[in-house]
């Protein structure tokens, strides 16, 4: 319990700072971010790793899951951003 509180005020603080400095903040929930990488939210943290080194050509997975799951979150933003820019461009095809 302490560690979860502990994880939602440091957050907090990142996300405090981050709005005073103007700079923008993405939140993904985890199914999210499990389906734009292995195409299935319920996959596993293996699942998850080998996804990321395919996806990103790498020799190997990274070594730790938190890694996997940095990265993961980095892949999911890049992919929402190219389906935005997409949009945006039949848009304005009207």
């Amino acid at each position: 319990v302490r560690a979860a509180i502990r994880l939602g005020e440091v957050r907090g603080v990142c996300l405090a700072a981050a709005a005073r400095a103007g700079v923008p903040v993405h939140s993904y929930a985890a199914r999210r971010v499990k389906k734009a990488v292995v195409g299935f939210g319920a996959a596993g943290k293996g699942q998850v790793q080998g996804m990321v080194q395919a996806l990103l050509s790498l020799p190997d997975p990274p070594p730790a899951p938190d890694a996997a799951d940095a990265l993961a979150l980095g892949i999911t933003f890049f992919q929402d951003k190219q389906w935005s820019e997409r949009a945006e461009g039949l848009d304005r095809r009207k």
